[in-house]
């Protein structure tokens, strides 16, 4: 099994951040929560400043495990051996995320492009704590 601590990091980075996003929506409100914005600011804050040798594990480990015909290609930079490490250990960690069947089916598809109100935000609240909860994000 692969060591996928950074994948493990980068999801408690997302729930964390949505997290707070809804929980500022009062009782009365809505609130439009920009999920893609937010997948790619997570992503981005957990591969600025690796090393070579850090990017190159990452995509060493989720080589294998993605489906390499949904990594958008045409973000992938080849300007330099560093830039094109750095942007694939990106497109790998993103893909990885979109993977996970409870960031797509539940969170991107009731967030995206969509207004949440108070009721909503409280059920996602539950859900994502009762996934930091679970093992297998562990």
């Amino acid at each position: 099994m692969t060591d996928n601590s950074t994948v493990y990091d980068t999801k408690q980075s997302l729930f964390e951040s949505l997290l707070y996003q809804l929980k500022e929506i009062e009782k009365q409100e809505t609130k439009e929560i920009y999920f893609h914005d937010t997948i790619h600011e997570v992503v981005d804050n957990a591969i600025t400043g690796l090393s070579k040798m850090e990017n190159m594990q990452i995509i060493e480990d989720l080589e294998s495990e993605i489906d390499n015909d949904w990594v958008d290609e045409g973000l992938i930079d080849n300007s330099s051996l560093e830039r094109t490490l750095q942007t694939t250990a990106y497109c790998y960690l993103e893909q990885s995320l979109f993977e996970d069947d409870f960031i797509v089916e539940r969170l991107q598809n009731t967030l995206n492009n969509e207004t949440i109100d108070y009721k909503t935000a409280q059920q996602l609240i539950k859900e994502i704590l009762k996934r930091e909860e679970m093992s297998e994000y562990k």
